[in-house]
């Protein structure tokens, strides 16, 4: 693989104290890479690690107002599930209610 050009390069700056700096200047000094390839290489493993658990999420083009209205079309037993979520939703937890509380506080809605 070629090394990429100066248009296909971006820069990511980190901010971080001079122990944490040195001790991955070791670590990498260890492996024999240079700080950032290193650091890009942990980065690129932690992203790969989270997208072999994590179903990659696509996300939906945008909304044109001329859209074309969409139609999904759901099984029986989805169907169901849908209404029955709407007749009866579940309890909100602590955290959920909590934030909607000061969202309403701040922007003073009842």
């Amino acid at each position: 693989m070629s090394p990429p050009t100066e248009s296909e390069r971006e820069i990511i700056e980190l901010t971080l104290t001079k122990k944490f700096k040195k001790a991955l200047e070791n670590a990498a000094a260890n492996r024999g890479l240079t700080l950032n390839e290193y650091l890009l290489e942990i980065v690129l493993d932690a992203v790969a690690e989270r997208q072999a658990r994590v179903p990659e999420v696509v996300p939906a083009p945008p909304a044109s107002p001329m859209a074309e209205p969409e139609s999904i079309v759901l099984s029986a037993r989805d169907w169901d599930t849908v209404i029955s979520a709407i007749a009866s939703p579940p309890e909100l937890n602590p955290k959920l209610s909590g934030a909607i509380k000061k969202y309403k506080s701040q922007y003073k809605q009842s």
